[in-house]
């Protein structure tokens, strides 16, 4: 049976430690199987801490922007309750936002286990050749190295608020593509510059830290870049244990092992294959629920008919996943489970205009009250008073002094948007014109007493 890439990292969990047996399939750490001498591994003096960025299009992009190798991944997302894979399925991944991540990770001296050797009760049962024992107890692979520092995943939700904005991000990912701000030499300076010169009001920053001792995420463009920029301090500071190299039992050279490698190979392939299908529903079935969630972004919206794919999709994660734990249960027993991911045609189309509104700027002294209302036509925004009463007389002859507003300016809200207003003093607008047919000004004095 040949032996795992040692390249192949799996995520660090507390019960783990040099030596102890893991289940190939789920990666759940077992008892410890091997013995040995620490010994930390000096390969550089100081850290090996690098940069990673991407335009991430699914979950499996995700995973390996963080560095899960391909053979592993898909038994941490079935089986795993580990930070990192709830931090994974938090960022909800779909296809109405454009996404790009950054991973920083800073790597300490790993220790690594010198002169392997199989513990006394693990080589017992070998030489009782009760092979299915040993894997109950001990796995199929043993924790041969300790990886620890820090790392940092920062990920960036572009939502587009039509179908323009969205192209426009697109385009915009791509221009990057092509000057290199996705290549593997990127630095954070020249990936910042380019997130500035693309950032919007309708980002979301989802980000995690391990490492240190901060508990408080960042939450802007800014605060992201800032923590890449300090790992290397927070690893050598305070690094924690945050992955691990396992080794198959093999390279101790084991006289037989009735599980073939095509056997565990074939396991491996289910589980990718699973994860792989999980992945793209699962991001159908996020699109599903963005959409419904968003009505106003988007053009004739079929409820009904969401809500019944958003029930078949669920199904369908619930069945791939009973699939990925039965091969969990018993490897030789794997087998290949179909299940067809469901027409989503016609899909849902952004609107060409936005079905969210920016909140403009009402206040200010002696502003226009005609001003006021074209600003809030353009806005498509309804003007009321504090207790919700209409403005439009009001404002119709009138200059204002408007102490705030809520909703705040800036602020981002579904149609129909209404901005209440107080209105601290207010006069009639000396640049009227006044044409009554009895030449007599009409008295307004009524609107204007602001104590009612």
């Amino acid at each position: 049976m040949p032996g795992i890439p040692l390249t192949e990292n799996y995520e660090f969990h507390p019960s783990m430690d040099l030596g102890i047996g893991l289940d190939y399939v789920t990666s759940a750490p077992l008892s410890v199987g091997v013995v040995g001498e620490a010994v930390p591994l000096e390969v550089a003096p100081g850290q090996d801490s690098f940069l990673t960025a991407s335009h991430i299009k699914s979950e499996t992009d995700f995973n390996q922007i963080t560095k899960f190798s391909a053979g592993v991944e898909a038994r941490y997302f079935i089986f795993s309750a580990s930070a990192k894979v709830e931090f994974t399925k938090s960022v909800n991944i779909h296809e109405y936002s454009n996404f790009v991540a950054i991973y920083q990770r800073t790597i300490n001296a790993p220790t690594r286990l010198n002169n392997p050797q199989l513990t006394d009760e693990a080589r017992h049962l070998l030489e009782q050749r009760n092979l299915s024992r040993f894997h109950e107890r001990f796995g199929h692979v043993f924790v041969s190295t300790i990886i620890t520092g820090g790392e940092y995943t920062a990920v960036f939700e572009f939502r587009a608020r039509n179908s323009a904005e969205m192209e426009s991000t697109k385009t915009s990912i791509r221009a990057g593509a092509d000057a290199g701000v996705f290549a593997a030499n990127v630095t954070l300076d020249s990936f910042q510059g380019w997130m500035r010169s693309i950032a919007t009001n309708e980002m979301r920053v989802t980000s995690w830290t391990r490492g240190g001792n901060r508990r408080e995420e960042p939450q802007t463009v800014e605060q992201a870049f800032q923590r890449a920029r300090e790992m290397p301090i927070i690893a050598r500071d305070a690094p924690i244990a945050f992955g691990v190299v396992a080794q198959p039992y093999q390279i101790l050279a084991l006289p037989y092992d009735d599980l073939t490698w095509i056997d565990m190979e074939n396991a491996n392939q289910v589980m990718r294959e699973t994860l792989d299908n999980i992945a793209r529903q699962t991001k159908l079935r996020n699109s599903i629920k963005y959409v419904l969630n968003h009505q106003t972004e988007f053009v004739d919206v079929d409820v009904p008919r969401l809500n019944a794919l958003h029930e078949l999709l669920t199904q369908n994660i619930n069945t791939l996943t009973d699939n990925a734990k039965a091969c969990a249960r018993d490897p030789l027993a794997c087998r290949f489970v179909h299940v067809d991911v469901p027409d989503f045609t016609p899909r849902p189309i952004l609107r060409a205009d936005s079905g969210r509104v920016v909140i403009p700027d009402f206040t200010g002294s002696r502003r226009s009250g005609n001003a006021l209302l074209q600003l809030a036509t353009e806005h498509n925004v309804l003007l009321r008073d504090e207790q919700g009463g209409d403005l439009g007389a009001l404002f119709s002859i009138s200059v204002c002094d408007i102490e705030s507003q809520s909703p705040n300016p800036g602020e981002i809200t579904d149609r129909p948007a209404v901005v209440r207003l107080r209105v601290s003093r207010s006069e009639i607008d000396p640049s009227i014109q006044w044409v009554p047919s009895n030449r007599i000004r009409p008295d307004y004095s009524d609107l204007f007493d602001l104590r009612r």
